[in-house]
């Protein structure tokens, strides 16, 4: 009952810990793609020319324009103060979205590491646990056929202690019925004194062999109800549970 218990709670614990690592690797998965995500965003964020490999805000192309048009920095017209001011909003919505990102990548990048480290643990403990199982049942089965081993051996030098007894009692049968026939002859052919004789000698001698036949007996009735027992124990140890 205790080896069947400990296999339970092994079993139960196997299971928990093959349902976490599945529950840890789809979450390491769904990390995994947030974090792809993440790299492709601020990877186009920093080949649009907004942003430098700094998180500084710069536009390559106002740059370039500013750099080859000299009189594009003297101009001042409404639009162009508009376009601007418009232009100085994005960039700086950019550039909060961009820390955002570069913040959350890192968050993901440290839960996914914590993730596999626990999942490592969860591996490790995983793999003891089965093969402190797999110990377990090896042990239970050698033991079991074991048992099972000697109860044969029992079971058979039983049933040839059981068949000898049988043929004893078979003989004593006949042997006590063989001397009443002689009581009956004797007693028919003889003198009265001569029976007596012989009639007192048989007796004798049937009643120590009734004594053995009754001690014969009990001890082949206590082989039966050994037999049966050491059956009925061994059908109950190889039953399945």
């Amino acid at each position: 009952m205790v080896e069947e218990n400990t296999l339970q709670q092994i079993w139960r614990l196997t299971n928990e810990l093959a349902q976490q690592q599945s529950a840890n690797k789809e979450a390491i998965n769904g990390i995994t793609q947030q974090m792809s995500d993440v790299k492709q965003r601020s990877s186009a964020l920093l080949t649009s020319g907004v942003f430098n490999h700094n998180g500084e805000l710069y536009n390559y192309n106002d740059l370039q324009q500013r750099n080859t048009d000299p009189t594009g920095a003297s101009e001042s017209s409404p639009e162009k103060l508009e376009e601007t001011d418009e232009t100085s909003a994005k960039q700086v919505e950019l550039k909060r979205h961009l820390r955002t990102t570069i913040n959350k990548n890192q968050q993901l990048e440290a839960e996914c590491a914590q993730l596999k480290r626990l999942l490592k643990d969860y591996e490790t403990g995983l793999e003891s646990a089965t093969s402190s199982m797999r110990l377990q049942v090896n042990s239970h089965n050698d033991a079991v056929l074991r048992l099972q081993r000697e109860y044969d051996s029992l079971l058979s030098a039983e049933r040839q202690t059981t068949s000898a007894l049988v043929w004893e009692n078979k003989m004593l049968q006949l042997n006590i019925s063989k001397i009443a026939r002689m009581l009956r002859e004797l007693y028919s052919l003889g003198t009265e004194s001569e029976q007596e004789t012989i009639i007192q000698q048989l007796m004798v001698e049937n009643q120590g062999l009734r004594d053995m036949l009754n001690k014969d007996m009990n001890v082949f009735n206590l082989g039966i109800e050994n037999d049966t027992l050491r059956e009925k124990s061994s059908d109950t140890l190889v039953s399945p549970k």
